[in-house]
């Protein structure tokens, strides 16, 4: 399969090494799971100390 040229090879200023390189894709299953994991520690009910009683 022939892949075709970026379409900024024609630019003078391209590739620009000073530019900021592109992050990574977030994993969102990842990121919403631990969202998900910090709320539900938030909802937990939480045990009365003894001086409470």
């Amino acid at each position: 399969m022939m892949t075709l040229p970026c379409p900024c090879n024609d630019l003078y200023s391209w590739p620009n090494y000073d530019a900021p390189v592109p992050r990574a894709a977030v994993n969102d299953e990842h990121h919403l799971s631990d969202i998900q994991r910090r709320l539900d520690r938030l909802q937990q009910p939480t045990h009365p100390s003894p001086r409470d009683s």
